[in-house]
């Protein structure tokens, strides 16, 4: 640590202690441990300590008892004391691209938890007392090794958002749509092969992305998530997409691509036909193996976006809305003009 970073966090320590502050940012700094004077400042309530070479959360941090927000992002951090479970006023925890190997199960301890972030360590589970925090909004696990979700997800019917891009699940467990409250899901990037029936019950879902895993058919009940407004289901194996999508009301971005499938229902050709048009927000995404004479008037009308599967090309245009891992996995070339081979 270079003799300038040690005089910026004594002076950012001394300062919050002037000023009575219940803020403290230590981020970037280079620091390999959390400061011990930082533990005798009880009053704090936002810790930052992000972007730095923290290792480990010790057992001092219980000091901390009036703590409600923690920054540990993008750090070493390999192991956290079970004491950090006893601050029980945390309502958000980011602890992304760190060193985890488990979250220990006293996690079940912070009732008050709102969000947690996860993200880009390498968890293969999370705890079954994940289940008693019943007033989590949002649950950030991707990038990581997880192969289930577990059962007890069901009793937070506050969550809202999950996103578990890029682990190892094989399965949208039925638990997870029993959290009625569920808007936003991203589950790209997995091994999923099945999603349950009770996708239905959790009507308020208005993003479903499930790219790039390896799911053979939509449940027919998809219609029933009439609250719906983007689903994402490219690259699959996919051979036929249910006549239910086209029932859903409120859908305004549906992508299909990189599936086999060899026609698409004409309900949903009508959807996006009627739709109210808004540019580039709303439309259809196929590939040009997928494309048919019948999808010609979307294509006039502008709401037909078509990746170039043959060439393995896409516009520039359209670059934004393929994800980002779909175009490294396929080597796209991106193109400054939308000139498809249809």
């Amino acid at each position: 640590m270079k003799i300038f970073q040690k005089s910026e966090i004594r002076n950012r320590i001394e300062k919050t202690i002037r000023d009575k502050s219940t803020h403290l940012d230590l981020s970037g700094l280079s620091l390999k441990s959390i400061p011990n004077k930082v533990f005798e400042i009880k009053s704090l309530t936002n810790l930052n300590l992000n972007n730095n070479e923290i290792e480990n959360i010790p057992e001092k941090i219980v000091s901390l008892i009036n703590l409600k927000v923690f920054y540990a992002n993008n750090n070493k951090i390999g192991k956290i004391s079970k004491d950090f479970f006893r601050l029980r006023n945390l309502i958000i925890v980011q602890l992304n691209n760190n060193r985890l190997n488990e979250i220990p199960s006293k996690i079940g301890q912070l009732f008050k938890l709102k969000r947690i972030f996860i993200n880009e360590n390498n968890l293969t589970e999370l705890p079954i007392e994940l289940g008693n925090l019943i007033k989590l909004e949002v649950l950030l696990i991707a990038g990581n090794k997880i192969n289930k979700i577990p059962e007890t997800i069901k009793s937070l019917q506050n969550l809202k958002t999950i996103n578990a891009f890029g682990n190892n699940l094989t399965i949208l467990n039925s638990e997870i749509f029993e959290c009625e409250n569920l808007d936003y899901l991203q589950f790209g990037n997995n091994k999923i092969t099945e999603i349950s029936k009770n996708i239905c019950n959790a009507n308020k879902i208005s993003c479903l992305e499930i790219f790039s895993n390896k799911i053979t058919e939509i449940p027919s009940d998809i219609k029933k998530l009439q609250s719906l407004i983007t689903l994402n289901i490219a690259d699959n194996q996919i051979k036929e997409v249910s006549k239910g999508i086209g029932a859903l009301k409120q859908l305004e971005r549906l992508s299909i691509y990189l599936n086999p499938i060899n026609k698409i229902d004409e309900q949903i050709i009508k959807h996006f036909e009627n739709l109210n048009y808004d540019g580039f927000h709303s439309y259809l995404f196929i590939d040009n193996y997928q494309f048919t004479p019948e999808l010609e008037k979307l294509k006039t009308l502008r709401r037909l976006r078509i990746v170039d599967a043959k060439n393995q090309k896409i516009s520039r245009s359209d670059r934004k809305h393929v994800p980002f891992e779909i175009q490294r996995k396929y080597k796209f070339e991106i193109l400054t003009s939308k000139n498809y081979s249809t």
